[in-house]
């Protein structure tokens, strides 16, 4: 299993997948994931940043800040991580989550009992994970059945511009 600290999405339109390219603190790798899959996951995500939100702050103004937290973090690193990945694409077959107040721990499984990858993301790295996910639906075109929240649209897709790699705390 592969402990994630940093990602980056891609669409494969010849799969029609999203591809995650994982690096984690033993290996890379590169996750497919499913449209089905994808809208999943990012109901999870944006389930657990609402459930968790300062409501004097609102989400549209957490997220913003969150996002401006990752890019400050990121530096001048643009694009994604280096490197190939090891071995073949790894088809995810699901996503397990477990969550808490300040945390939430992603497994992506393909099939057996043992996860791929695994990912513990505090709120602020979620706010980028939901960012970088729904981006990526929306450059797959499947924006139209792809349940992005308002305020997540609103912070994410129309005012900051896609960044570089992004490490997970």
């Amino acid at each position: 299993m592969l402990e994630i600290t940093k990602f980056a999405f891609k669409y494969d339109p010849a799969a029609d997948r999203l591809r995650i390219a994982v690096i984690g603190k033993d290996g890379r790798c590169t996750l497919l994931l499913t449209r089905r899959l994808a809208i999943r996951w990012l109901k999870a995500l944006a389930q657990w940043l609402e459930s968790g939100a300062d409501p004097a702050l609102g989400l549209e103004i957490a997220h913003g800040r969150a996002l401006s937290r990752l890019a400050r973090a990121a530096g001048a690193s643009p694009g994604e991580p280096e490197g190939k990945a090891a071995g073949e694409p790894v088809l995810v077959s699901s996503i397990k989550s477990v969550q808490s107040r300040q945390s939430i721990n992603i497994a992506f499984y393909a099939g057996n009992d043992e996860a791929a990858a695994e990912g513990a993301f505090g709120r602020v790295a979620g706010h980028g994970l939901l960012d970088r996910l729904a981006r990526a639906m929306g450059r797959a075109g499947w924006s139209d059945t792809v349940p992005i929240p308002e305020w997540c649209r609103s912070a994410s897709l129309e005012k900051q511009p896609m960044r570089g790699k992004a490490t997970l705390h």
